[in-house]
Parts: C-alpha cells; sequence; structure tokens
C-alpha cells in the first residue's frame, strides 16, 4: 500500500514534470517569436527612419540650390536695372 502511493505519487510527478517541460519549451518559443517580432519591427522603424532623413537631406539640398539660384539672378536683376538705368540716362 506504502509503495503503490509512492509509485502513484512519482507517476504524478514525472506527468506534473511533463506537463512543465512542455509548458517551459512552449513559453520559451512564444518568447524567440516575441522578440523576433519586436526586432523586425524596430528594424522596419529604422528603415523608414534613414529613408526620411535621406528624403530630409536630397529636399534640404534642393533648398539650398535653390537659393543659390535665387541669389545669381537677384545679383544678375541688379546689374541690369544699372544697365537699364544708365542707357535710360544717356538720352
Amino acid at each position: 500500500m506504502r509503495e503503490d502511493k509512492r509509485r502513484n505519487a512519482l507517476n504524478l510527478s514525472k506527468t506534473e514534470l511533463e506537463k512543465d517541460k512542455y509548458h517551459l519549451i512552449q513559453f520559451v518559443i512564444d518568447d524567440n517569436m516575441t522578440k523576433k517580432n519586436k526586432k523586425d519591427r524596430e528594424t522596419g522603424k529604422l528603415i523608414e527612419r534613414q529613408q526620411k532623413e535621406d528624403t530630409l537631406k536630397g529636399l534640404e539640398a534642393s533648398i539650398i540650390t535653390v537659393k543659390s539660384e535665387i541669389e545669381k539672378n537677384k545679383t544678375a536683376l541688379k546689374d541690369a536695372i544699372k544697365y537699364k538705368d544708365f542707357l535710360t540716362n544717356l538720352d
């Protein structure tokens, strides 16, 4: 009788250990998937941010180019106005 109780207790403990082992393995698998998904999202966000930064740099370069052209044209306009005034004052 005592041995039967021990055997039953050992079998019950063994069954519980197997269940715990399965739950632990499942937890580790789920945790790894969660970590992978999180890393993938972070990588995606990082790539998206880099693309936005690259776009912004391109736009800033375009703005600088346009400002430079505006300054060149202002200078040319001032020179043209001076030349026009000079020609109008020749009369």
